[in-house]
């Protein structure tokens, strides 16, 4: 996922301070920016803001996406200072731009800024963009900038200037970002949905909310990349949904201890799934979870359906609207009625209104029930 030029509701310029600085002339220290972020929290759109303030500030900027297909670096040599430099991509770019950076890193010159942009969870070793000991010389300034989530007010901001006051409201909102795990792509994709609905409410409510074309592209890549064990762990975290402890995981992706272990480090080490507590593991990006589930066949659907119903009836306090739910989506009818009576008896049934509607509404779909 790649963000667009869109602002939104953003806050003053981040890292502004440090980039004037290091902007004010042809004599200041050379400054490296790691921009990092997952995919679709705006890092490209941070860039842009950089290179239209450094433009303001009377600095030069120049623009290397290699990963585009614009292999070859720019000749810096006849470049005045003060002068920002933009890599971006660098998750995805060849072979030969990390040596290049490290070069012209080494050697960095007054005056220029060079913001290097990438997803951790796309790099050999997260922590290290640049590959290991980048050899950077000690007159070299360097910032991290961290993009994550919005929080929920950048969220409600957005989707009043997208869907106007008289279609939004506090709760759509807050169900949006819930959605979107504040992730400010998906974010704007739910919202470019939604302005072509006729009741926006309405639409989020629904059980299924469709992933957008950009997260399920995303989420099928990601998962390409994923070995055996990592893949099975997060289709079990799809099938379980919210956040779920290991033990469970495996249970449902049928893998043992050690196998399970190391699947779920790699699944969390590739962004998709997060540690949201202690043992408590879901999706960075809840709707997410839609995507995965819409990409498996029946079969393996089912099963893993079937494992989490009796995965959730070993514990001691038995969720049976939960239960319910696996039950019919795993195609075991008298399970599923049976969890179900089980579910209208329980006082912490409602627990989960969103569940406890879900199952209502799968019982009065069937008219033959007595």
């Amino acid at each position: 996922m790649t963000g667009d030029d869109r602002t939104g509701p953003f806050q003053p310029l981040p890292g502004e301070a440090f980039l004037r600085g290091s902007l004010a002339g042809a004599e200041c220290r050379p400054a490296l920016v790691l921009l990092e972020g997952g995919a679709g929290t705006g890092k490209t759109t941070l860039a842009a803001r950089w290179a239209r303030a450094a433009a303001d500030w009377d600095a030069r900027t120049l623009h290397h996406t290699p990963a585009a297909g614009s292999t070859a670096p720019p000749d810096l040599t006849a470049v005045e200072a003060p002068a920002l430099l933009v890599v971006e991509d660098v998750h995805r770019a060849p072979d030969g731009t990390v040596p290049w950076l490290r070069a012209w890193l080494r050697d960095a010159r007054p005056g220029f800024v060079t913001v290097v942009s990438y997803r951790p969870a796309e790099l050999p070793d997260p922590a290290c963009p640049l590959g290991l000991d980048p050899e950077l010389p000690p007159a070299l300034r360097i910032r991290r900038e961290r993009l994550g989530p919005w929080e929920r007010e950048g969220t409600r901001a957005l989707a009043l200037e997208v869907l106007g006051p008289e279609r939004s409201s506090e709760r759509l909102a807050d169900r949006l970002h819930l959605l979107a795990g504040g992730n400010p792509q998906t974010v704007r994709d739910l919202l470019d949905v939604l302005a072509e609905t006729t009741d926006a409410a309405a639409a989020l409510q629904d059980e299924e909310v469709e992933p957008p074309v950009r997260l399920s592209q995303h989420i099928a890549a990601r998962m390409a990349s994923l070995g055996e064990e990592a893949t099975a762990l997060v289709r079990a975290a799809a099938v379980l949904g919210g956040g779920s402890g290991e033990r469970d995981l495996r249970r449902v992706a049928g893998l043992g201890r050690s196998a399970g272990g190391a699947g779920l480090v790699r699944a969390l080490r590739s962004g998709l799934l997060e540690e949201r507590a202690p043992d408590r593991y879901g999706f960075t990006i809840p709707l997410a979870a839609s995507a995965v589930l819409a990409s498996l066949p029946g079969p393996i659907r089912c099963t893993l359906h079937r494992r989490a119903a009796d995965v959730l009836t070993r514990g001691g306090e038995v969720s049976w609207v939960a239960v319910a739910h696996h039950e019919r989506l795993g195609g075991r009818e008298g399970a599923w009625l049976r969890a179900a009576e089980r579910a209208a008896d329980d006082p912490n049934a409602l627990a989960d209104p969103g569940a406890a509607v879900s199952l209502l509404r799968s019982l009065l779909g069937r008219p033959d029930l007595p």
